[in-house]
């Protein structure tokens, strides 16, 4: 039977909806919620975030508020697509702008397939960044099930 999560979307019980810090990261509100630095935001009918860097080091990014002191985790899924040729990107997750105390992902794939990842960290501030990174100008990489949440116990 299904049951009503605090978004108000209708989930089965066997995986209600976690509570998300982030704006949008389901996608299923476009590109709402995250901005651009040397890249082009797309959305996909699939609901899924593509960046496509218009320098190296292209990403989108969105920043989020936090308890300090509280276990968080984060899981996504990426794919990276280069025209033939191998595209590169990172994740980072810091307490500033840029930082990545949380998490530094660097990744290099062109597979068609999404890989996917996932870690547990404790707040150390309130504010939280979050940068989704294209290294290659003119590659793209699709992100999908962006989840910030309290860690399980």
């Amino acid at each position: 039977m299904p049951i009503l999560s605090l978004s108000n979307n209708i989930c089965s019980e066997s995986q209600p909806l976690a509570l998300n810090v982030l704006l949008n990261a389901s996608f299923s509100g476009g590109t709402e919620g995250f901005s651009a630095t040397n890249a082009d935001l797309t959305y996909s009918p699939a609901k899924r975030l593509g960046i496509q860097a218009t320098a190296t080091n292209g990403y989108a990014y969105q920043n989020f508020s936090v308890i300090p002191g509280v276990p968080y985790s984060i899981s996504f899924k990426w794919h990276l697509t280069g025209g033939g040729t191998q595209s590169a990107g990172n994740l980072k997750l810091g307490s500033t702008d840029g930082g990545h105390e949380y998490m530094n992902l660097n990744y290099a794939d062109d597979d068609a397939t999404y890989q996917s990842g996932d870690i547990d960290f404790t707040a150390t501030a309130s504010t939280l960044y979050l940068r989704l990174i294209t290294a290659t100008d003119t590659k793209y990489t699709h992100w999908d099930n962006i989840i910030i949440k309290l860690a399980q116990e």
